[in-house]
């Protein structure tokens, strides 16, 4: 079937963040196919991987899970390289191609930086904290833990949050860090820059 290939095909990922995004996206179509064809899998061919399938998928993502636009898209996006994958590998017929014609939608996001005024206010209350004279957050707690996590990502030109959690000690030196990003696996190798 078509996500046993997949997940077989999982296992030879490099990048954990990667599998784990595909992995879930395969999950949520194993549970399109139970709650909407009473199957956990379907052939891999052009009978079980049909046109009409990613469709139908959308639509139930959109309205019985009330995805977001850019949700749904990610989740085709992986159900997509696995067929591109089968139809590489010899399994699926390029003529049975599932997305000839399915036009995948995604929304554009704005992202905005914060404003110098809004790190300096962020700073102040981590002073205060420090001072011990903050009312919240208090300190030892996990806000007063996120607020200096936030802004050391900040000052480490943007590191993403999932570097900076799983961040070890034996990475961080006296002046540099260096650390596998684990959304691309790039190493970063980063001047500690007093604040």
């Amino acid at each position: 079937g078509f996500l046993a290939y997949a997940r077989e095909r999982l296992k030879y990922y490099d990048n954990e963040g990667t599998r784990k995004n595909h992995s879930a996206g395969l999950s949520k179509f194993e549970r399109f196919l139970r709650e909407t064809k009473g199957t956990s899998d379907v052939p891999l061919s052009g009978e079980g991987l049909t046109p009409a399938l990613p469709e139908e998928m959308m639509s139930w993502e959109r309205t019985v899970l009330e995805n977001a636009v850019n949700t749904v898209h990610k989740t085709m996006r992986t159900i997509r390289r696995f067929a591109n994958m089968a139809i590489r590998d010899g399994y699926l017929d390029r003529s049975d191609y599932p997305f000839d014609g399915v036009e995948l939608t995604r929304m554009r996001t704005e992202k905005t930086s914060l404003r110098p005024d809004q790190i300096r206010k962020l700073e102040t209350l981590l002073a205060t904290l420090e001072a011990g004279t903050a009312k919240y957050p208090e300190e030892g707690t996990l806000a007063a833990h996120v607020l200096r996590g936030f802004l050391f990502q900040l000052y480490m030109l943007g590191m993403r949050w999932g570097d900076l959690c799983t961040l070890r000690w034996e990475q961080v030196g006296a002046e540099r860090i260096t650390y596998r990003m684990r959304k691309t696996g790039e190493t970063k190798d980063l001047k500690i820059v007093p604040t």
